[in-house]
């Protein structure tokens, strides 16, 4: 199902441009202020920067590390729980990562966030691996440290969360080792995650350095408390946040119940002496809870799909835990101990509601997991447009964008020859005069304009492109329009094709003014038409 949202090779939507017209810079570029204030690991960006330069800049090609990642997150996922909790358990968790609609989705974008999950499963790992091992000398132990520091510091550039999953993995293995007595052991796992830690805090503190975008905690809500919270306001957010962590990026049902299997997974997992799984699972969970209470990273939506494996691991082993106890009680605990057939059917019956709460809790992830592979979602048409105002454009057209996508045309532009282009904003006037180079001056000497939009991502009204087609219509007739369908792919009941979406107005200049131009409010806030350059 990842693949088949990874081969639909959709266009870019905004934020992966964003990432993409990063990729031509140098790499000693990415290590500081990303255009459009992007967020995203060095060795993540270095590596889409190879296949940039020097494989294709296609949208499959630079997706591939998105793919990889999600092959890299089921695999490891199912080896990390067929550890902890056996082979049918491991079926069920894995089942549970790929019905995760936040990592399919992940899997067709150039973001980090499936990358981000790969690291996190792959740390795991290496931190349990430590923890199987029972080292005889003092020499094997420093040699298995070594064996494991050195890949977890490899694998920090490529993750920012990366940092909260190895501090604490290590912290919960180590409370685990010295709860044994094994304190040398705990020492050691402790030492080797330092130089990886101390690198991803190099790397966090050089991207620190350089501006993030405006206001953009306010939009994972819930992800951090308030800034000044204190004790209380950090306690009521608790709640709120596990409310939205379970909606995305779980994207389960339930959040009280989803909560109760956790603490029944860690409990079952205690109670079977696999502590240390349960230890290390939860040290990763407090780690992202106490960075956000910290307002460090957002804990919620997007940027916590690192969180996704460890959490459904322990919906799992809650699962498991469940099932196993209900066959206990039925086999052992009801009447005398001895297998009768109702007895195994009471405990056939026990494994049957316990997959009946799983599908109650992801049916709705999965019903979005099916629907995407069948019709991969499409964040924005903008591509298409492009392409299709290519094939109609003709000498003494001028083409007008939406000034919303102009990274659509400046990574499209050039593809279809659409590198000659003006951005337009709606602005108010001021002391009666509109800002900037008169609009009839601009289209001078053109026959036709071209207004092109992609998807709407501003705070526009919901009616900009028909202020705008109404504007241009002072100046030519609208003489057609196409409207290419919502982000999600469903049709428009916008008729006339001036829907506030990924489409184009074609404006005959020579026709003059347009007897019925476009109907639009007046807008005192938006009575200009602005045309510049990129």
């Amino acid at each position: 199902m990842h693949l088949r949202v990874w081969a639909a090779g959709r266009g870019f939507w905004n934020d992966e441009l964003a990432i993409a017209l990063n990729l031509p810079r140098p790499v000693e570029r990415l290590a500081g202020g990303l255009l459009y204030y992007q967020v995203a690991p060095l060795g993540w960006l270095s590596l889409e920067k190879a296949l940039h330069d020097h494989v294709s800049d296609s949208e499959r090609v630079l997706r591939l590390p998105s793919l990889f990642a999600s092959i890299v997150v089921l695999a490891f996922t199912t080896l990390l729980v067929h550890r902890i909790l056996g082979r049918w358990s491991g079926l069920l968790a894995t089942l549970l990562v790929a019905g995760a609609p936040i990592l399919q989705q992940y899997t067709g974008e150039l973001k980090q966030y499936a990358f981000e999950a790969a690291v996190t499963v792959s740390l795991l790992l290496l931190v349990d691996e430590y923890g199987r091992r029972s080292p005889r000398s003092s020499r094997q132990r420093w040699l298995l440290a070594l064996a494991i520091g050195v890949p977890t510091m490899l694998l920090m550039p490529f993750s920012y969360p990366g940092v909260l999953v190895l501090g604490g993995a290590i912290a919960g293995v180590a409370v685990w080792l010295a709860r044994q007595r094994r304190w040398a052991d705990a020492v050691a796992l402790a030492v080797s995650g330092i130089p990886a830690l101390a690198l991803s805090a190099f790397l966090i503190l050089l991207r620190m350095s350089h501006s993030f975008l405006p206001g953009q905690q306010t939009y994972f809500t819930w992800g951090m408390p308030l800034p000044g919270s204190g004790v209380v306001g950090v306690l009521e957010w608790l709640p709120r946040m596990w409310v939205r962590f379970v909606e995305t990026p779980l994207m389960l049902r339930f959040p009280v119940l989803v909560l109760a299997l956790i603490v029944a997974g860690v409990v079952g997992l205690a109670r079977r002496g696999r502590g240390r799984y349960a230890l290390m699972l939860v040290g990763v969970m407090l780690a992202a809870v106490a960075a956000a209470a910290a307002q460090g990273l957002p804990v919620v939506d997007r940027v916590a799909t690192y969180l996704v494996p460890p959490a459904l691991i322990l919906v799992t082993a809650g699962v498991d835990a469940v099932v196993r106890s209900v066959r206990w009680l039925v086999l052992h605990r009801i009447g005398q101990p001895r297998a009768t057939p109702w007895r195994v059917a009471g405990a056939a019956a026990a494994t049957v509601l316990a997959s009946a709460l799983v599908l109650l809790l992801a049916a709705p992830a999965f019903v979005k997991v099916a629907r995407g592979m069948v019709t991969p979602s499409y964040r924005d048409s903008g591509r298409e447009v492009l392409a299709d105002v290519a094939d109609r454009i003709r000498p003494g057209d001028l083409v007008v964008l939406y000034w919303f996508s102009d990274k659509l045309g400046r990574w499209y532009g050039k593809r279809y020859g659409i590198d000659n282009y003006l951005l337009a904003r709606l602005e108010p006037a001021s002391g009666g005069t509109c800002p900037g180079q008169r609009v009839d001056t601009v289209l001078a000497g053109h026959q036709r304009v071209w207004y092109v939009r992609g998807v709407k991502l501003s705070s526009d009204p919901a009616d900009f492109t028909r202020q705008v087609a109404g504007e241009l219509a002072r100046h030519g007739r609208v003489v057609q329009a196409r409207y290419f369908g919502t982000a999600d792919g469903r049709p428009d009941d916008d008729a006339d094709g001036l829907a506030n979406g990924p489409g184009w107005v074609l404006v005959d200049l020579t026709a003059g003014p347009d007897p019925n131009p476009p109907a639009i409010a007046p807008d005192a806030s938006r009575t200009c038409l602005v045309l510049s350059k990129p």
